[in-house]
C-alpha cells in the first residue's frame, strides 16, 4: 500500500506558503525570460532548465536545434539515474511542479509507487490534469519542510532543481532523513554558492534581479549542502557539478538569442525558428537582453549540482 500520512497537510496560508506564494509568478510568463522559453519549446510538463550533453560553444549548434522540451526532459532522466529505484521502492517527488519529473519516474519505473508533492495547489491541479491516473502514480499539496508521510515510510525521494526556492533548506534535509528508511537514498539538484566568499554578490544589482525573476532569497554552499546533510544524518555518497550541462548551455543559447535580436536579419531569422517570437517588442528583448547579463554574472559565482545522500 501507499503510505499514508500522520501529518495534517500544510496550511497554504502559513508563514512559509506565504513567502513562497510567489514563485507561481516567477514561472507564468510575466517576465520577457519565461515568455522566451515558451518560445522555444519549454514546459509546461517539466520546470527544470534543460540537460544539453554537448558541452561549451562547440556544442552550440546542436543545442540551439534541439527542443527545449526534449531537454528538460532529458534533465529529469539524468536525475532519476541517480536515485536506483528498486522494485517496489516507495518514491516521493519533492516540489514536483507540474508533476512531469513524476511521470516520468512511473514510467522508467512501472513498479515504483510515486508520489508528487507540491507547495502550490495550481500545480497539483495541472499534474492531475495533464498526467493519467494510473495505479502507483499521485499527487497532492505538500510542504517539502513538512512532509506528509510517516517516519520512514520511503526508499527512494528526488528535489530536482527546487530546493533554491526553500527559506529553510537544513529543514528539508532533516525532513527528508525523517521520511526515508535506513538505506533509502536522496537525490538533490539545485544551483549552489561556489563558497561563502560567493554569497557575497547576493545583493549586487544585477543578482538581486535574478532573485527576482527566480523568486529565491539565498542559495546553500556546496559545503552547507554537505553539513547540512551530515547533520541531518544523511551520507553524501556523492555530487555531481553540472553547470556544463544545464546553465552554461543554455546562457550561451540566450545570449545567441540577444545577440540576433540586435540585428534585423537575426529577428527574422528567430521569427522563422521560434514563430512566437514576432510578437516579442524591443522592450521585451531589452529585458532579455538584461537578465541575460545578470544570469551571467550570477553564473561566475554559482555552480549546478547533483547531491546524492544515503540514509
Amino acid at each position: 500500500m501507499r503510505p499514508e500520512s500522520s501529518h495534517p497537510m500544510p496550511d497554504t496560508s502559513s508563514s512559509a506558503a506565504i513567502k513562497l506564494s510567489p514563485i507561481s509568478q516567477s514561472y507564468n510568463g510575466t517576465h520577457a525570460v519565461f515568455r522566451l522559453l515558451r518560445c522555444s519549446g519549454w514546459g509546461p510538463e517539466l520546470m527544470n532548465l534543460g540537460y544539453f550533453p554537448h558541452r561549451g560553444w562547440l556544442g552550440l549548434p546542436g543545442n540551439l536545434l534541439v527542443s527545449l522540451a526534449a531537454r528538460q526532459q532529458l534533465l529529469a532522466m539524468e536525475a532519476i539515474k541517480h536515485l536506483d529505484v528498486k522494485l517496489g521502492d516507495h518514491v516521493i517527488d519533492i516540489a514536483c511542479g507540474h508533476g512531469g519529473a513524476a511521470y516520468i519516474l512511473k514510467c522508467a519505473t512501472p513498479a515504483a509507487w510515486v508520489s508528487g508533492i507540491d507547495l502550490l495547489a495550481e500545480n497539483i491541479v495541472l499534474a492531475n490534469d495533464m498526467f493519467p491516473r494510473i495505479d502507483g502514480l499521485s499527487f497532492a499539496q505538500g510542504n517539502a519542510q513538512n512532509l506528509p508521510m510517516e517516519d520512514q515510510s520511503l526508499e527512494r525521494a528526488l528535489c530536482c532543481e527546487a530546493a533554491f526556492h526553500f527559506p529553510d533548506k537544513a529543514q528539508f534535509l532533516r525532513e527528508s532523513a525523517r521520511v526515508l528508511k535506513r538505506g533509502g537514498r536522496l537525490v538533490v539538484v539545485d544551483f549552489v554558492w561556489r563558497s561563502a566568499e560567493s554569497r557575497a554578490c547576493k545583493d549586487h544589482e544585477l543578482a538581486r534581479h535574478v532573485r527576482e525573476v527566480w523568486q529565491w532569497d539565498d542559495l546553500f554552499t556546496e559545503a552547507e549542502y554537505r553539513n547540512a546533510g551530515a547533520a541531518a544524518g544523511l551520507r553524501l555518497l556523492h555530487e555531481v557539478d553540472w553547470t556544463n550541462h544545464v546553465t552554461r548551455p543554455l546562457q550561451e543559447i540566450f545570449e545567441v538569442d540577444v545577440w540576433l535580436s540586435q540585428r534585423p536579419w537575426g529577428r527574422r531569422l528567430l521569427h522563422d525558428f521560434q514563430p512566437l517570437t514576432r510578437h516579442f517588442s524591443d522592450a521585451d528583448w531589452a529585458a532579455v537582453a538584461y537578465t541575460a547579463s545578470a544570469h551571467r554574472f550570477v553564473q561566475q559565482h554559482s555552480r549546478y549540482k547533483v547531491f546524492v545522500f544515503d540514509k
